[in-house]
């Protein structure tokens, strides 16, 4: 891989931004804010990159949620959520069985992983893009954002929403995507620490 410059010219709010969100990062770091799976390589990766740093990101999970129904997602009460797919079988059976407490409905997401990444130049976004790419993430894609810099998005393609009560080999199923999911984002992390550090 080529070694990454920091270049594009100047840009008073684009480093203002930066110094904001990796403030902001530490801050939720110390607090245990951060998703455990992917906290260590969030805070190498900002620590050694100088064109581009790291916005909200989560190394995909699965979720047990309660709520109206599957489109009011943003009023629904998580019951419990896995990130390491290795223990998302912890107390399968329970959830499996589990009904909601009121009327509405109970379902079992999965969701993947999510990387968003703001670049000085549109160097760095292409090369981020081949990096996810590369590690076999096809949704991947960048655009300028204002007054300056790249915004990259970089994200799994597959979510899965499963009603309950359901099979528990459904959800069994859900923690072996996530894992190839997870298998995905250790590669995908290797290669932008790579373009970080320039090599």
């Amino acid at each position: 891989m080529e070694p990454m410059s920091s270049g594009g010219p100047p840009c008073r709010e684009w480093e203002e931004d930066r110094r904001r969100a990796l403030s902001r990062l530490r801050e939720h770091l110390e607090k245990g804010l951060v998703d455990e799976d992917i906290a260590g390589f969030l805070a190498e990766l900002n620590e050694a990159a100088e064109a581009f740093y790291t916005t909200s990101s989560c190394s995909g999970r699965i979720a047990v949620l309660e709520g109206e129904d599957l489109f009011s997602k943003r009023g629904a009460r998580i019951i419990a959520v896995w990130h390491d797919p290795g223990k998302c079988g912890d107390g399968v059976t329970g959830y499996c069985d589990y009904k909601p407490s009121g009327a509405g409905m109970a379902w079992i997401s999965l969701q993947p992983p999510i990387l968003h990444v703001t670049t000085r130049n549109e160097e760095t976004a292409q090369a981020i893009v081949r990096c996810a790419e590369s590690a076999g993430f096809i949704r991947a894609c960048y655009k300028a954002r204002k007054p300056c810099g790249y915004h990259v998005e970089v994200a799994g393609h597959d979510k899965l929403h499963i009603v309950l009560p359901a099979p528990c080999s459904l959800l069994r199923q859900a923690c072996r995507v996530l894992e190839r999911y997870k298998e995905r984002l250790r590669r995908l992390e290797e290669c932008l620490l790579r373009l970080a550090r320039g090599g």
